[in-house]
């Protein structure tokens, strides 16, 4: 593969960028983890755990239950780990959304409905 393939843009959805974050969190084997929500998109989000001194292995090809804690409230959906990575002390990693509700009120999909309406106005 070429340099150009590996930095070539492959998602097909805008991302929208949390300021501030977003909270979410999942239940793993290791535990109850809460994170900051970076982006989101219609397909999925980037999360991050400040300043991780733990490593989460677990997280590499894993699929969870995800809670987003919106100003609309609470939102559930399933998430499939995409990728994984430490940014300065932090823990990144990026999943995509596999069974997101697909009702125009649920808290998650306003949030992004939101975010791209704030985007286009700018």
């Amino acid at each position: 593969m070429s340099q150009a393939d590996a930095t070539t843009e492959r998602r097909e959805h805008t991302r929208f960028t949390c300021d501030p974050p977003l909270l979410a969190s999942f239940i793993s084997h290791e535990g109850s983890v809460s994170a900051h929500v970076d982006d989101l998109s219609p397909a999925g989000a980037k999360l991050r755990v400040p300043y991780s001194n733990q490593r989460m292995p677990f997280l590499v090809q894993g699929e969870f239950d995800y809670t987003f804690h919106t100003k609309d409230g609470a939102s559930q959906c399933r998430g499939r780990t995409a990728w994984v990575q430490r940014v300065e002390g932090d823990f990144v990693w990026g999943i995509e959304f596999t069974n997101l509700d697909q009702r125009p009120d649920d808290p998650l999909r306003m949030a992004v409905g939101r975010l791209d309406s704030q985007t286009q106005a700018m």
